[in-house]
């Protein structure tokens, strides 16, 4: 399968989505009972896909269905089973995504059928651990432990305008196997946020956020430099990263971020939202 950008074959399409449902399933573990029990947090996995939902955010990213279709092929019964289990949850909507071999029209028909329709792409972006050159930057990054947990959590949901009730989530992660987490300084004030998580050879790189009155600085070039030298180090031969889609109608200035600095295109993943239309009434 060739992109226009990246030759993409099935095994590595199977890696990056096994990375990221590890990364994911292991974030939503680490929650805490109170952060659970506040936000509704809760992660199931079984050979059809992989079910991550925070019932109390009503923000898509929190509550979606990966590796859906990946090893068992996508039924109408599946499809109701993953509807129900959030409808019970009392969650208004949620994405399915779908990789390259799973997308078919039979697939969109039945997605469609079952109340289903397309939302938006996400693009999946592959590189190797080769260094980046030297950047001219005064921002500094560390790698951070427990006791910084806090000020990262901080930032990146005051970047997103996510609610702070999800900083105790966010920090209980810190510090688990698997994963290192980042902050930017700049004149020794922290501004910027990312986390690396390894999967074997694979490197899968999120939660990168910047202060608003900090862009421009350089922080997430600094930050992503010392992810792949970290993940280097780790044994990881590929990094993958996701972004919304770079259209005509929108930027996407992290798309074009991680093009600048040798990232390739390895392939688009669309989203399909599932809305609760009983409870939207």
């Amino acid at each position: 399968m060739t992109t226009g950008h990246i030759h993409v074959t099935t095994d590595l399409i199977a890696q990056v989505e096994q990375a990221e449902i590890e990364a994911w399933t292991d974030f939503y573990s680490a929650a805490g009972a109170g952060a659970s029990r506040a936000l509704g947090i809760a992660v199931s996995t079984n050979p059809s896909e992989t079910i991550t939902l925070a019932s109390r955010l009503d923000i898509l990213a929190f509550n979606r269905v990966l590796g859906l279709g990946l090893i068992v092929p996508i039924s109408r019964e599946t499809l109701e089973r993953i509807t129900l289990t959030y409808k019970r949850a009392g969650v208004p909507r949620f994405f399915v995504q779908l990789s390259p071999p799973v997308v078919t029209d039979e697939v969109s028909r039945l997605l469609r059928a079952n109340g289903f329709s397309h939302y938006n792409n996400w693009v999946k972006l592959c590189r190797d651990v080769a260094p980046v050159p030297p950047l001219e930057t005064s921002v500094v990054v560390d790698e951070i432990t427990k006791s910084q947990a806090r000020v990262f959590s901080r930032i990146l949901v005051d970047s997103f305008d996510w609610p702070r009730a999800l900083c105790p989530w966010i920090e209980s992660a810190i510090g688990r196997p698997r994963w290192r987490f980042y902050l930017a300084y700049h004149k020794k004030r922290a501004i910027a946020t990312a986390a690396l998580f390894v999967s074997g050879t694979v490197g899968w790189i999120d939660f990168a956020s910047t202060l608003p009155d900090a862009r421009g600085k350089g922080a997430q070039a600094a930050l992503l430099r010392r992810r792949i030298e970290d993940a280097r180090r780790d044994g990881c031969r590929t990094i993958i990263v996701e972004t919304a889609e770079q259209t005509r109608d929108r930027e996407a200035p992290s798309f074009r971020n991680m093009i600048r600095y040798g990232f390739q295109t390895a392939y688009v993943r669309p989203n399909y939202i599932w809305r609760n239309i009983e409870q939207q009434d």
